[in-house]
């Protein structure tokens, strides 16, 4: 019997290690890959009319000024169609440079504003290099544009030399919120100081017809149950 149970327990050793010998030999994840679940791509396309986005992915807000952006070709006009490719916008060591010969030669180049919102369309991080290339798209409808827009640009994050190999994912998002930030979803609440409003006449009639409970307090009784008894 004793023979049984010491070959048994051999067993379930053995089948341990070797998970977590399974697990250690398993790659780390890339910081591509534990970044991209924050930095959802927006699928775009082309139609009769040219450029537009058709699935939205994450909304970023520029928070620095420069970021030089330039028009998306168009089926409508020749001029756009020979416009160069998109200008480069480097940011390092918190100081963000624009290629000038770019923007001076592109027709219908502009300077996105600070708070104006914009779409990734591209991701790419390179750890060898150092850098994360982003391509990023104006967010019409964020930005109110009446008509279509969609200017282009593209932002380089240059880092110091080994930096992305040992960065963990808070210290790389920590630099690039210095020039893009992630939108944070807000929820509108009404106010119940705001007359007039329903959640105000809510609490209204809800003060109106309050038990008065100031003498009581609540306890847990049997089964997580909540009675009230006299306060002292």
């Amino acid at each position: 019997m004793n023979r049984i149970a010491i070959l048994v327990a051999a067993l379930i050793a053995t089948a341990s290690c070797a998970k977590v010998s399974s697990a250690q030999d398993q790659p780390a994840p890339s910081l591509q890959s534990l970044l991209a679940s924050q930095y959802k791509l927006s699928t775009t396309g082309s139609d009769s009319d040219g450029f537009r986005i058709i699935e939205p992915g994450t909304v970023l807000v520029i928070k620095k000024e420069g970021i030089i952006a330039t028009p998306p070709a168009s089926t409508r006009g020749l001029h756009f169609k020979i416009l160069p490719n998109m200008c480069n916008n480097t940011f390092k060591n918190g100081v963000l440079e624009t290629a000038s010969k770019c923007s001076h030669a592109t027709l219908g180049s502009k300077f996105l504003k600070s708070g104006e919102k914009v779409y990734i369309t591209k991701f790419e991080v390179n750890e060898k290099s150092n850098k994360i290339v982003m391509d990023v798209v104006e967010c019409d409808t964020c930005n109110g544009v009446t008509g279509r827009s969609s200017m282009k640009a593209i932002i380089i994050f240059d880092f110091n030399d080994q930096f992305l190999q040992k960065a963990e994912p808070g210290q790389v998002t920590d630099v690039i919120n210095e020039v893009l930030a992630i939108q944070k979803a807000t929820a509108s609440v009404p106010s119940l100081n705001e007359p007039g409003s329903e959640l105000a006449n809510f609490a209204t009639d809800a003060v109106s017809h309050k038990p008065n409970l100031s003498h009581s307090s609540r306890s847990c009784g049997p089964n997580n149950q909540v009675s009230s008894s006299p306060g002292l």
